[in-house]
């Protein structure tokens, strides 16, 4: 087993915090997680790419190649990365650290950190816009969303919000109701929604 380890430092506040992330190729040994049982998953070919998994527990994301239900890589130094979000353009991951309160972009082709940001306290979860531009948290510990401006990698807006946020998805504006894009979600008018459940 390989390793390769990066080192970067981000100011949050007035203080500067420095995490790790390493970066664990697996090549053959011991404790190495076992392979999934490509036949039993029944979706061999359907599902390609990488599958990103946020491991909370110990501080890690895990990448897995779908195509052959392989571990392709681990990489570890992210305290408590509660959730993760691949960018649409499929060329980055966001994660949030929900013990650092940051988000950090990680280049998902090199496997490099790309930078990070400050966020509220606690921030669980993390979506990207569809255009790629912004990237928001929902922060549970202090109220808030941030919003951040990926071009530039900083913290735009704080915005309060009710009493600890958690899960976000960002919807379509209405005027598209079935983009040709793949999506798993719709948007419905709360118009809609009043007259299906027959509400005043």
């Amino acid at each position: 087993m390989s390793r390769r380890a990066i080192l970067f430092g981000s100011a949050i506040g007035a203080a500067a915090a420095a995490v790790a992330i390493g970066v664990v190729f697996v090549a053959g040994g011991g404790n190495e997680p076992k392979q999934a049982d490509r036949t039993a998953s029944g979706h061999d070919g359907m599902v390609t790419g990488t599958v990103w998994v946020a491991n909370e527990g110990n501080a890690s994301l895990t990448a897995i190649d779908a195509a052959r239900n392989e571990v392709v890589t681990t990489l570890t130094g992210i305290n408590g990365p509660h959730n993760l979000q691949v960018s649409p353009d499929g060329q980055n991951v966001w994660v949030v650290s929900g013990h650092d309160a940051m988000a950090v972009m990680i280049d998902g082709q090199q496997l490099a950190l790309h930078g990070s940001v400050a966020t509220g306290q606690e921030p669980a979860h993390v979506v990207v816009t569809p255009d790629g531009r912004t990237t928001y948290t929902s922060n549970g510990g202090d109220n808030t969303v941030t919003a951040i401006d990926v071009a530039t990698m900083k913290k735009v807006a704080s915005i309060a919000v009710g009493a600890f946020p958690h899960g976000m998805l960002v919807v379509q504006d209405g005027r598209n109701i079935t983009p040709a894009e793949r999506q798993n979600f719709k948007f419905v008018s709360w118009e809609r929604v009043a007259e299906a459940l027959q509400l005043d």
